[in-house]
């Protein structure tokens, strides 16, 4: 595995496979002015079409809070907007046009990414 500790300043982790550790195949602190992408075993990209409506909370799968994220409505009468992002999941806010919360699911579109460039 890859076990990268707090407080490490420009490190590039890019590229790599880690699998078949028992202790799991990545551990990472935090880092600074860091590159961490495209590694198999730590998911740092993900995005999907969903059912959503006000409060909703999407999962993302991620191996860390997420440094990006974005949630965009297909129904061009929204307004959709990202009012949490933790460890595990992704919260949004919808409303229409008046402010009034939408309380019935609509499809949206959503990315999220854990990289560090």
């Amino acid at each position: 595995g890859i076990r990268i500790s707090d407080g490490v300043e420009k490190a590039s982790i890019v590229n790599n496979t880690a699998t078949d550790n028992h202790v799991g195949e990545f551990f990472v602190g935090t880092l600074v002015q860091s590159n961490l992408s495209n590694n198999v075993g730590y998911r740092s990209k993900n995005n999907g079409v969903g059912n959503a409506s006000n409060t909703t909370v999407i999962p993302h799968f991620l191996s860390a809070v997420p440094t990006f994220a974005s949630i965009t409505a297909t129904n061009s009468n929204r307004s959709v907007s990202i009012s949490g992002v933790d460890a595990t999941n992704i919260t949004i806010a919808m409303t229409d046009l008046n402010n009034t919360n939408i309380v019935v699911n609509e499809q949206v579109y959503w990315e999220a990414s854990a990289e560090l460039n």
